[in-house]
């Protein structure tokens, strides 16, 4: 499922839905991780065990929520960075969205990967720093 199921999620503005969203925003950058993982680029390496992180902090972080003014993931703020992708999203404004997906997951990359996704990386879980704008 694509971005705009992310954004279905989150617009419903539910704990189970935000949850929900961050996991299948997870799921939608997962893609970028793979290609991160057969890239040659000696930077590659880096970019990709960040990416990691933060997707595993989507997936199985602690979620504080309250609609219209908290949002974060294991204590990262993420609710501008959140709003503002989903405006450039809805304005058809791609490389912005991808910046702000970019900003708004990559402090997740430096926080400590949550410990039920140690050595589950096959099940989808586990998490790397990238990307930016959310919905």
């Amino acid at each position: 499922e694509g971005i705009d199921h992310v954004v279905s999620l989150m617009v419903r503005k539910t704990s189970e839905d935000m949850k929900a969203a961050l996991e299948a925003m997870a799921a939608w950058l997962e893609p970028v991780a793979e290609q991160l993982q057969a890239c040659t680029d000696p930077t590659a390496t880096s970019l990709h065990d960040r990416l990691r992180t933060a997707l595993g902090h989507l997936r199985l972080g602690s979620i504080s929520y309250k609609p219209g003014e908290v949002l974060a993931v294991d204590g990262v703020s993420i609710f501008m960075g959140v709003n503002t992708a989903i405006g450039h999203l809805r304005k058809e404004q791609p490389a912005a969205f991808g910046v702000d997906l970019g900003q708004m997951i990559g402090p997740l990359s430096f926080l400590s990967l949550p410990s039920t996704s140690i050595g589950s990386e096959g099940s989808g879980a586990g998490g790397g720093g990238g990307g930016g704008g959310g919905s």
